[in-house]
């Protein structure tokens, strides 16, 4: 009886081992899932992080030529704003001319200087 009783305990404690031991195995294959999982995340953050640096790039190099184009616009403006430039244009293509001091009159509000 005894021994049957001890082989009882000891199948037992087999047993109760060999669960444990499938805990740990499913624990582990968790963690291990867990682990990939991250991993994977953190290869795709990189790879995201890469090609939005090379796209950051390609705008910065864009808005320096948009810059260059913008001063470049910012001088043709400021030529052909040019009043001097718009008198002789109008003079020369248009053949206008200042009215003569006979043309021009002044005048003045009422009460006021």
């Amino acid at each position: 009886m005894r021994r049957a009783a001890a082989w009882g305990r000891s199948s037992r404690r087999r047993v109760l081992r060999a669960r444990e031991g499938l805990r740990m195995t499913r624990l582990d294959l968790l963690l291990a899932f867990i682990l990939v999982a991250c991993a994977l995340a953190v290869v795709q953050a990189q790879h995201r992080a890469r090609t939005y640096f090379v796209e950051f790039e390609q705008l910065k190099k864009e808005a320096r030529v948009l810059d260059e184009q913008w001063g470049q616009l910012q001088l043709e403006q400021s030529t052909w704003a040019n009043p001097a430039r718009i008198d002789s244009v109008a003079r020369s293509r248009l053949g206008l001319v200042a009215p003569g001091a006979e043309r021009v009159r002044i005048e003045t509000l009422g009460g006021l200087p």
